[in-house]
Formats: C-alpha cells, sequence, structure tokens
C-alpha cells in the first residue's frame, strides 16, 4: 500500500501547504506553471493555443528569458494539492508527474548549460516524446516518460523518435524515463536513427516508501556475523553495498530486529524479520 500524503497532513490550510511548495525547488516560472495547470487542472486547450513551439502545436518552447518566478498564492487549494503532489510527496507517478519532476532534475540539477527546453503537455500514447533539450553546444536531448515502460511501449516509441530525427535533428542522447519498468527492455541494444546509433539510457525514478528498515532497527547479516545500525543507510541499496564489501561471497541473508535502539528487549531470543536474502558474487 503506498502512503497518500496529503491525506495524512493534519493541517491543510492555504497557507501550510503554501509553506510546504516553498520548498520546490528551484522555483516555477510563471509560463512553466501556467503550462502545467493548463493540463493538470483545467484541460484548458486555451494555453495550448497561446504557447506553440517550432516542433508543432503539441510542444511549448521555454527560455532564459521565461524566468519570472510563478505566484503560488494565486493557487486555488486543488491546484496547490496537485503540486503537493507532484513535487513534495511525489505521490503522483503519473506520467505528467513523473515528466515535470524530470524536466526540473535535468533542467537544473544536470550539470549541463541548457540553450533550450520544449515540452509536450499532453499526455496522447501517439506522442511519447515529452522533453527536448538542447544545450549550448547544440547536443540535442529527447526524453520519452512512462509511468510504466512494457517492451510493446518502447518498441512503440521507436518510429516517433525516427520520426522526430527526420523533421529536426538525429539527437545525441535518448533517455527513457520512467515510474516503473520491465526488465525486458533491451537497453544494452544500441538504436539506429538514420544510420547513426545512439545508445538508449533508462533512468528509473526510485522512491523507497516502504524501507525496510528505519533507524530504530538492529540490521544483522548471516546470523550475528554483522550487526549494524538501521541508521548508517539511507536504503536498502546502500546497505547491500556495504554487505558485498564485508560480507564472505556466497548466499547472503539479512535481517531486522525492530525498534532496537528505542525499545527495551526483554526476550531471550527476540523475533527477526528477514527483509533480504540472495547471493552475492564476487569478482
Amino acid at each position: 500500500m503506498n502512503f497518500q500524503y496529503y491525506d495524512l497532513l493534519q493541517d491543510k490550510s492555504k497557507k501550510r501547504v503554501l509553506f510546504l511548495l516553498e520548498h520546490i525547488n528551484p522555483k516555477l516560472t510563471s509560463k512553466e506553471l501556467e503550462v502545467l495547470m493548463s493540463n493538470l487542472i483545467n484541460k484548458s486547450s486555451k494555453v495550448q493555443k497561446s504557447l506553440k513551439s517550432k516542433v508543432d502545436e503539441k510542444f511549448v518552447s521555454f527560455s532564459k528569458t521565461d524566468e519570472k518566478f510563478a505566484d503560488l498564492t494565486k493557487l486555488k487549494p486543488d491546484q496547490l494539492e496537485v503540486l503537493y503532489k507532484i513535487f513534495i510527496s511525489r505521490e503522483d507517478t503519473s506520467r505528467l508527474a513523473l515528466k515535470w519532476r524530470f524536466y526540473q532534475y535535468y533542467k537544473y540539477i544536470q550539470s549541463l548549460k541548457i540553450k533550450s527546453v520544449e515540452i509536450n503537455p499532453t499526455t496522447e500514447e501517439n506522442q511519447p516524446i515529452d522533453l527536448l533539450f538542447e544545450t549550448e553546444e547544440n547536443q540535442v536531448i529527447i526524453v520519452l516518460c512512462f509511468d510504466v515502460l512494457d517492451l510493446k511501449k518502447y518498441n512503440a516509441s521507436l518510429p516517433k523518435i525516427e520520426e522526430y530525427a527526420n523533421k529536426r535533428k538525429v539527437p545525441n542522447q535518448i533517455i527513457f524515463a520512467t515510474n516503473k519498468s520491465y526488465r525486458n527492455i533491451p537497453i544494452d541494444i544500441p538504436l539506429k536513427i538514420n544510420d547513426v546509433e545512439i545508445e538508449p539510457e533508462l533512468k528509473v525514478e526510485w522512491m523507497d516508501e516502504n524501507q525496510p528498515f528505519n533507524g530504530e532497527d538492529l540490521i544483522i547479516v548471516n546470523n550475528n556475523e554483522v550487526k549494524v545500525a538501521g541508521f548508517n543507510y539511507s536504503g536498502i541499496d546502500d546497505l547491500l553495498e556495504f554487505v558485498y564489501k564485508t560480507s564472505s561471497k556466497g548466499q547472503v541473508s539479512i535481517y531486522k530486529q525492530t525498534d532496537f535502539f528505542s525499545e527495551v528487549i526483554d526476550e531471550i531470543e527476540p523475533n527477526l524479520d528477514m527483509i533480504w536474502k540472495g547471493i552475492m558474487i564476487k569478482k
């Protein structure tokens, strides 16, 4: 079960939600917010008609001239709720929500000098390309976003990439961004676009909502071979990396003793819950 974080907020007043939304970093510009709201809230076509790009009418261009920050105080409660679920709690895992989070991440966090950005604000399946980045070095990056990426969607998107390349330019980088992905996506096979081979990239948004241990738990590896505190690790991947480096090769079992550091344990043999089991092979 996934937590609905907005529903768990005790104080849903506009003042409180606005305070939380101040943590959106970087702040949304007025034009970004206008496009986002037009699609996520009222499905209005007014914005789509007034904001056109050189690709086609489905894309909207953003540039450095659109740097006026949005005034969130003018938004209605349902609009604030949408922003909270996309950027703060990240409980909205839809394609549109993922697209806007990836847009924020890639435009501002990556060490790239972005010259222009174009975004497809719709979720039409026949238009899988969602983001177009052009760097100051004239490198073109295209991003295709999915809530769940399966092989059928992956294969169906390839002709659209070729179509874009024929219209504009062969991209230098192709990214498939998704909330979840099946393992059979052939991401190790280069795509051939107009006789140019490009290795696709798969970026899966990872949010450990149900972390298998917390800061109060004692982590036990292989029946007391290793004992560590849960608060030393940010998540299961971080823990597995430590276990891989410190344990011997072969079958590994990891258990947790719940709330070891916050409760008095009177039991002679405390209950242990297995949180991971597998085989680690060292080179």
